[in-house]
């Protein structure tokens, strides 16, 4: 089992921020492809939470809870908005890119 959250610290610390601070960063010139990605990418992570919360609950239950009632919506909306999406929805993708890095660095190196 510690290898598998190793690999969930590695992925999100890698690819998580790398694909919010591009779109934070890039926001209505980024290709209109990643906002396609974004709504699969959504609605892959609201079901597979809510999977997760209902059949394999982990001690730390509120990491399901934050994927499936915050970050799978938010991207639904980004992908719905496409090029048009509010700044803050922008700036609010790039905070949680960056904590995204910084906590799964300490959970990697305290785990």
């Amino acid at each position: 089992m510690e290898t598998y959250f190793k690999v969930l610290f590695w992925f999100h610390i890698i690819f998580v921020p790398a694909l919010m601070f591009y779109l934070g960063f890039a926001r209505s010139k980024t290709l209109i492809g990643f906002y396609y990605l974004l709504g699969v990418l959504g609605t892959i992570i609201i079901f597979y939470h809510a999977y997760k919360i209902a059949f394999k609950p982990l001690k730390e239950i509120f990491w399901n809870y934050f994927h499936l009632f915050v970050i799978g919506p938010l991207f639904i909306l980004l992908a719905f908005y496409n090029k048009n999406t509010p700044t803050v929805f922008y700036n609010i993708l790039l905070g949680l890119g960056a904590a995204a890095l910084i906590i799964n660095i300490y959970f990697l190196i305290t785990h």
